[in-house]
């Protein structure tokens, strides 16, 4: 499956990525939020798989793949160490629309 230290820093990253976000997101936006979190876009091909979607199946341990509204999209799933990252995002309140910068 290609380099040990590089998949475990991977999953590290997208476990993080994914985390922040309440829900799901789609796959593009997991590669943007990835990209500018570590500066790099999400290294599948160098773990030898042949798209992102296969890689992220194959990681059942960090996300679950779905589909909604005709889109594939990722939902984050918490390990032991950060269980509690999920319930605090969870809990968060959700922004409602106008609220202006403050400047």
């Amino acid at each position: 499956m290609g380099d040990p230290n590089l998949i475990a820093k991977t999953k590290t990253y997208l476990r993080s990525t994914l985390l922040s976000h309440k829900g799901s997101i789609t796959t593009t936006q997991l590669n943007s939020d990835y990209r500018e979190l570590v500066g790099d876009p999400i290294p599948y091909s160098r773990l030898q798989f042949p798209d992102l979607e296969t890689f992220l199946a194959s990681i059942p341990d960090v996300c679950r793949v779905q589909w909604e509204g005709g889109q594939m999209v990722v939902v984050g799933l918490a390990g032991k160490a950060s269980g509690h990252i999920k319930e605090m995002v969870a809990r968060q309140k959700v922004k409602s629309g106008g609220g202006g910068g403050g400047r």
